[in-house]
């Protein structure tokens, strides 16, 4: 599995690491895996140690449809993804086109891209 999903506490929160090739289905399935967290206050997505994204545009918006349907009584707040801006900024820009555009400013969360772990848990607050 190209991903690995750390449950975190205090605050609770989900750290996705992503290696190898990121598909658009390693997405999907973590999203899928991650999605019963009421409790959580942020998700941080690490792309750092990727080696490319391999993602359609039709995945993406699948996961975009994903991320704008947590259910609002859900806690979480920040949603931070880390990987190289400018290397990725192109994709980037297509998910937030999806999300805003296409899905709608459905979320109640707050979404941020980095290029360091430590810019991500710094804005989301961890220590």
């Amino acid at each position: 599995m190209p991903f690995e999903i750390h449950q975190k506490t205090d605050p609770a929160g989900i750290v996705i690491v992503y290696t190898g090739i990121a598909t658009g289905q390693d997405i999907i399935d973590a999203n899928e895996k991650t999605m019963d967290c009421e409790a959580c206050t942020y998700q941080l997505s690490d792309f750092t140690g990727i080696d490319g994204f391999k993602v359609s545009p039709k995945e993406l918006h699948k996961i975009a449809i994903q991320d704008c349907s947590i259910p609002l009584h859900y806690k979480l707040e920040k949603m931070a993804l880390v990987g190289n801006k400018q290397k990725y900024a192109r994709l980037a820009d297509l998910y937030y086109t999806f999300v805003e555009i296409w899905v709608g400013k459905q979320r109640q969360y707050e979404t941020r891209t980095f290029d360091t772990i430590e810019e991500a848990r710094q804005w989301i607050g961890l220590k």
